[in-house]
């Protein structure tokens, strides 16, 4: 079928109208079979949101919903590319390449080889300074990439300009026609223009954007016919605005295909003349009838009672496209194609709420007067069609979402996850907060909200980019352990190099347990900035140290190296492909350290590709490829700008990597869920619901600085794009495009203060409109446009967890049920019934030792088998500082351990302790488990402190009991609540006159502390003591340590029998429900009560802080996550007396056990 060309200009103030037209259009105007429709886009999103609409059901029951039923045969294009592919379509005899000598690549690396000559100039003195002292090349680099990007600019939109300066004429031609002198601090911008110029052959100087439009232009009116490659269609679709330079392309083409170019436009009549004094220039010709009584360009004063004020305010970027489109539409001449269908599809909202009285406003050019005189006053369900949220951050400002979403749904079951959209300033600072909020609910919960983000920047969403980074990133790389883990957990490596993904948990257990932090050897940290650098915790120190204990496994040191015996057997061979990568690792940052010119650059990085990864998966194949094709293209950039200068690092990553990191038109948009993504332009597709989050003050219109040397600050043109006037119009776009409801949020709070925050001044702006234009509906007297502004706003507090939330009448909704049980009192919880009793228990002193310390903590372990601790997140990256310390006690365990071995054979004459010390010490250092230089100095000492009189105070025990007991000591004692079980040896024989047999118990932390005994610690020796005594089996019980050394003296056998059975029986009891005790306040209790205090309010108010701590001390109730389960207030762990009862039973006889100090 034939079609007739054309310039056919398509308005709506509705998106789907618009598309729904298309489909309409194309149905009844279809192309040949195969033939491709072209299409031209601006964003991914509109792009599939038009192909869902082709490929939709022609069966729908909405007429506005039917489609083809397929979306076949569409080539989308970005504008640009297709205008360039006009330009070779239209001048053959050019032999215009795929890429443009004149494109933002190839000019940036031309100005980076032309910039040292240049500046040697004198009117460069301004950029000779700027790229002084510039050894790495970067300030060159960042300067070539502005201009190049400033000159792209020029090409589009001061195309008139490169024209005069390449022929030697410096001015500045003037939109009116006229024309003024360059600065003269700003004549290097002609320089370097026609220096690009002069090194181009002539055929290339005319390929130029501007030489080729006017060569274009010409080219195509000597057109006796369509060309044969020309496309018969081409549908502009879901742009918010075209280069005047484009419309003149396609208005060229216009005679020969037809050009249908679908508009969203805001308002159904003539707006151009809302602007400002500096934009006012007549147009000859206009699409849209103008309101009556509008009085054209009308001041200040009289535009405040005639025009739309945020159509003015927010519109200027629609408002010169439309009018600059009127120039080229030939519509009018065309009607006869839209038979049965409106030309302009302008379509009135739903006026029944807020939202749809503001966009029918917008629509119909209304006034702020004739706004107040329009509508009656809004209920309140029909004011919360727009909501403004403030919050204290941006995470609370994304839980408060997720909440709103939640209540939304309830109220409204037939909206839907594909019928939110939510739009920040910058999705890459709101991602990991998404994550955090809506990816912690669990697909199986009904709170579960399905999403997707869109737009992040790729190198937060690729493994295999963010590996590549650090590889091609030396000097910033300090090579972290968890760096490592994360790069072997990409599946593209772990093929390259035939790393199993079931070995990772063993390989990431040897790298810790060897002692590696970060850092490839010394000389990798030199090269990092370490003046003196160390080789400990590197990941030679680590290798070295598994390779030696597979060798020879747990033996002593070798020249310097302590073994790490858990590399051994077949496991072992795991660990060769994490040798292989940081062997390859090292030989590619040796590579790196040298300058190469781009091709040199290219094979290089072409060969790290294949050295390291295997791509097995979709994903990293095309990324792959990506990477492949932009180290091409860069190659292709560089040697068109004849560049052979050899490169640094720097300059070739950010080259390579940060166009490929940027993301693009590929990533995903439209997947059926609740889509979050960035503010950008050409998004207006229409939702039900659409959020708006980040609206802060300074964020949004976010800010463009523009360069000191932008001539284009200093002559304005209609049709000038601006970042801060895309913003506006962007918004404006999504207020129309919501079709239910508006959701505005900002950080309206100081999380310090909680000072108010301004929010970002359009969004004071439409707070101001809907102030004054609509008020709310009252009983009785009326209402000002103050209180609509209370109803629709809504001052969340700082925390989710706040009371306010469950307060009645305070409008604040959460579905946080987790923070619900903080707003219960403990005491007034009902009492759960207790776990049946249990029989024939067995157990041994640790367990028995783990329950007199903490009860509460025994019954979640033992009989719920849980465990509440948080994991400690240790950072594995970082060599030793301080001693965490489990590590401090393990470590003193061991040199205790070793003490105690070494005096025993001193006794032989064999060893001396010191030596063994020392030599224990150092292999603590060689372990790499301390610090480096002095610091390890320091903690060795600490570590030591007080080994001495430990030492003196066992050789002491030694001589009183000089003969060792061999003997074998399976002790039982057995009564009706269960069994305690210990096999135990070393004791030691004395004279006759002492008789019996003792033990000493040598602990490696103090025992005295403060003047007093630290019972906690002589409960293990306590235990030990009682069951030896009750089997018949006297012992005279050393308790030996750092600080404090007392001798327990033997227990009556029946006494022992009678403590042994009331520790089972509360042990039998404590595994049926949590016993109500804490050790702390248990012994602190039975001192009291040994002083002959009386249990009143004031023992009372002591116990509870014990329990509960102070200002200044935290208590026990924080130090346990078992305690704040079971007993969440000391009201609740005293039980009416019950704590003293379960106190004297279990505390009151350690308390009572017969000591005596130890005599020097």
């Amino acid at each position: 079928m034939a079609l007739e060309p054309g310039f056919l200009v398509i308005h709506s103030n509705q998106l789907e109208q618009l598309r729904s037209l298309l489909v309409q259009f194309c149905q009844r105007y279809p192309l040949s079979p195969l033939e491709l429709e072209q299409v031209l886009v601006q964003s991914n999103g509109i792009a599939q949101w038009l192909k869902l609409a082709f490929a939709a059901s022609p069966d729908e029951a909405d007429p506005f919903a039917r489609g083809l039923g397929i979306a076949a045969a569409m080539q989308v294009q970005l504008p640009g590319r297709f205008i360039w592919s006009m330009y070779q379509l239209a001048l053959p005899e050019q032999q215009l390449p795929d890429l443009s000598v004149f494109s933002k690549d190839s000019l940036r690396w031309r100005i980076f080889r032309l910039l040292p000559a240049l500046v040697t100039q004198d009117e460069f003195e301004l950029l000779r300074r700027f790229i002084s002292d510039d050894k790495d090349q970067q300030k060159r680099s960042q300067l070539a990439l502005k201009l190049a990007d400033l000159f792209d600019q020029y090409q589009v939109y001061r195309a008139d300009w490169l024209a005069d300066w390449a022929k030697g004429l410096y001015r500045l031609a003037q939109m009116d026609g006229e024309a003024k002198a360059m600065p003269d601090d700003q004549l290097w911008q002609a320089k370097l223009w026609q220096a690009i110029l002069a090194e181009l052959p002539a055929e290339q100087q005319q390929q130029s954007r501007f030489s080729l439009h006017q060569a274009f232009l010409q080219q195509v009116k000597s057109w006796k016919k369509a060309p044969k490659n020309l496309p018969r269609r081409v549908i502009i679709f879901g742009i918010s605005s075209l280069p005047q330079q484009m419309l003149e392309v396609l208005s060229a083409l216009a005679p020969y295909c037809q050009i249908l170019l679908a508009v969203l436009n805001p308002c159904q009549l003539y707006w151009a003349d809302i602007i400002a004094e500096k934009d006012k220039v007549k147009a000859a010709q206009r699409r849209q009838p103008q309101k009556a009584g509008f009085l054209p360009f009308a001041s200040a004063e009289q535009l405040s009672g005639q025009a739309q004020p945020l159509l003015a305010a927010w519109g200027k970027q629609g408002r010169d496209y439309i009018r600059l489109l009127d120039q080229f539409d030939e519509t009018a001449a065309h009607k006869e194609l839209f038979a049965h269908q409106k030309v302009d599809l302008f379509e009135s909202p739903n006026t029944s709420h807020l939202l749809g009285q503001l966009q029918d406003d917008i629509l119909q050019l209304r006034s702020i007067t004739e706004t107040q005189s329009q509508w009656p006053a809004l209920t309140a369900e029909a004011a919360r069609s727009i909501s403004f949220q403030k919050a204290h951050s941006p995470l609370r400002e994304v839980e408060i979402l997720h909440d709103h979403l939640l209540q939304l749904f309830a109220q409204n079951p037939e909206l839907g996850a594909k019928d939110v959209m939510v739009m920040v300033p910058d999705i890459n600072l709101y991602a990991p907060l998404i994550e955090a909020v809506f990816g912690k609910v669990p697909m199986g919960d009904l709170r579960y909200i399905p999403y997707s983000i869109s737009d992040q920047n790729s190198k937060k969403q690729q493994p295999l980019l963010q590996a590549l980074d650090v590889l091609l990133s030396p000097e910033q790389q300090r090579l972290n352990a968890s760096t490592v883990f994360d790069m072997l957990d990409i599946s593209a490596l772990q093929q390259r190099f035939g790393l199993k993904a079931a070995a990772l948990p063993k390989i990431k257990q040897w790298i810790e347990g060897a002692g590696i932090r970060w850092g490839l050897d010394q000389q990798h940290r030199q090269q990092l900035g370490l003046q003196h650098g160390f080789e400990q915790n590197s990941w030679l120190f680590g290798i070295r140290r598994m390779l030696l204990g597979y060798v020879a496994g747990d033996t002593a040191p070798w020249q310097g190296i302590a073994p790490y015996a858990d590399v051994a057997g077949l496991e072992a061979a795991e660990l060769g492909p994490v040798l292989v990568l940081l062997q390859k690792i090292n030989e590619l940052w040796q590579q790196l350290a040298v300058k190469r010119s781009p091709a040199d650059w290219h094979l290089l990085f072409t060969q790290l590709l294949q050295d390291f990864f295997a791509p097995d998966e979709l994903e990293s194949q095309q990324l792959v490829q990506q990477l492949q094709q932009q180290l091409q293209s860069w190659l292709d950039n560089t040697t068109g700008a004849d560049l052979e200068e050899e490169l640094s690092l720097q300059i070739a990553r950010q080259a390579v990597l940060e166009p490929v990191q940027a993301g693009g038109l590929q990533q995903k948009f439209f997947s059926g869920r609740v889509n979050f993504a960035t503010l950008l332009p050409m998004r207006s597709i229409p939702f039900a619901v659409i959020c708006l989050l980040g609206m802060n003050d300074g964020a949004y219109p976010r800010v463009q600085q523009r360069q000191d040397f932008d001539l284009m600050a200093l002559d304005y043109r209609s049709g000038d794009r601006s970042r801060r006037d895309d913003d506006r119009y962007l918004l404006l776009e999504a207020l129309l495009s919501a079709r239910q409801q508006l959701y505005i949020s900002w950080v309206g709070f100081s999380v310090f203060d909680n000072s108010a925050r301004a929010p970002s001044v359009l969004v004071s702006q439409l707070r101001d409109h809907l102030s004054a234009g609509w008020s709310m509906l009252t009983g009785v007297n009326g209402a000002d446009g103050s209180d609509l502004l209370e109803q629709i706003t809504s001052e969340h507090p700082l925390q989710p967890f706040s009371r306010r939330y469950r307060e009645a009448g305070s409008g604040l909704v959460s579905y946080q049920q987790e923070w619900a049980s903080l707003h219960h009192k403990a005491g007034a919880a009902v009492k759960t019934q207790a776990l049946p009793v249990l029989n024939d228990l067995h157990w041994t002193l640790k367990q028995a030792s783990d329950f007199m310390r903490e009860p509460v903590r025994f019954f979640f372990n033992e009989r719920l088998k849980v465990r509440l601790e948080l994991p400690e997140l240790a950072s594995i990256n970082d060599e030793v500082f301080a001693l965490d310390p489990l590590e401090r006690w393990q470590m003193q365990q061991q040199l205790v351990a070793e003490l105690k071995r070494s005096v025993e054979q001193s006794q032989n004459g064999q060893h001396n302790w010191q030596q063994q010390t020392e030599q224990q010490l150092e292999l603590f250092r060689l372990q790499g488990r301390l610090a480096v230089g002095s610091g390890a100095v320091l903690m060795q000492q600490d570590l030591v402190a007080g080994l001495e009189e430990l030492a003196a105070g066992y050789q002491q025990f030694l001589t009183a009991y000089p003969t060792a007991d061999v003997g074998f000591y399976p002790l039982r004692f057995v009564c009706q609540q269960g069994e305690l079980a210990e096999q135990l040896t070393g004791f030691r024989q004395g004279p006759p006159d002492k008789g019996g047999l003792a033990y000493a118990e040598l602990l490696p932390t103090a025992l005295i502390k403060d003047r007093s005994i630290v019972w906690r610690h002589l409960v293990a020796p306590y235990l030990k003591l009682l069951l030896c005594c009750a089997s018949g089996l006297p012992l005279t019980l050393y308790v030996l340590s750092r600080v404090g050394q007392l001798v327990l003296q033997p227990i009556e056998k029946q006494q022992a029998q009678m403590q042994l059975g009331q520790i089972l029986q509360l042990m039998q009891q404590g595994l049926s429900e949590p016993l109500a005790l804490e050790f702390s306040v248990g012994v602190e209790l039975m001192k009291q009560l040994e002083k002959g205090a009386a249990v009143d309010d004031k023992l009372l108010s002591k116990l509870e802080r014990v329990y509960t701590g102070d200002d200044f001390n935290n208590g026990a109730l924080q130090r346990s996550p078992y305690l704040q389960r079971a007993f969440a207030d000391f009201d609740a762990l005293w039980q009416k007396g019950q704590l003293e009862k379960n106190a004297s039973a279990l505390y009151a006889p350690l308390l009572a056990v017969n000591y005596s100090e130890v005599s020097a």
